[in-house]
């Protein structure tokens, strides 16, 4: 494994799955640029971290699982399903308990050890809510 792949899967572990803001700060450059943010967030390494704690508090049960990782250089590619339990609003979700799934194919960008910057093809589905009758 390169250490571009490396660090790839740590961002996605501790960023998206763990949600800890902390990694963000480590794992991206300070000039990192988001190229297709979520909805209401920003491209910059300080958006990514709020986003980060907005995603902490907004689910439960996060999961990531990487289907297919594949670098080339300090260029790196990963498909992934991301999961999760919606208890707030975000991304433009409703916060009522639905399971969400993320299937999203990724780029990133790594220079001198960070992630310099990202690009995001994702589709998001839901699942409905139970109802009570």
């Amino acid at each position: 494994m390169t250490d571009a792949e490396a660090l790839v899967r740590r961002y996605l572990r501790e960023a998206w799955e763990v949600a800890d803001p902390s990694a963000v700060d480590t794992l991206l450059a300070d000039g990192y640029v988001d190229h297709d943010a979520p909805p209401g967030i920003g491209p910059t390494r300080a958006d990514q971290r709020r986003a980060v704690e907005r995603l902490r508090e907004a689910t439960r049960e996060r999961s990531v699982r990487i289907v297919k990782l594949h670098a080339c250089g300090g260029a790196v590619t990963v498909r992934h399903d991301s999961r999760w339990v919606q208890v707030a609003p975000l991304f433009g979700i409703p916060g009522d308990g639905r399971r969400v799934l993320v299937r999203g194919c990724d780029l990133y960008v790594v220079a001198g050890g960070r992630i310099a910057e990202s690009w995001h093809a994702e589709s998001v589905t839901t699942e409905p809510t139970s109802t009570s009758g």
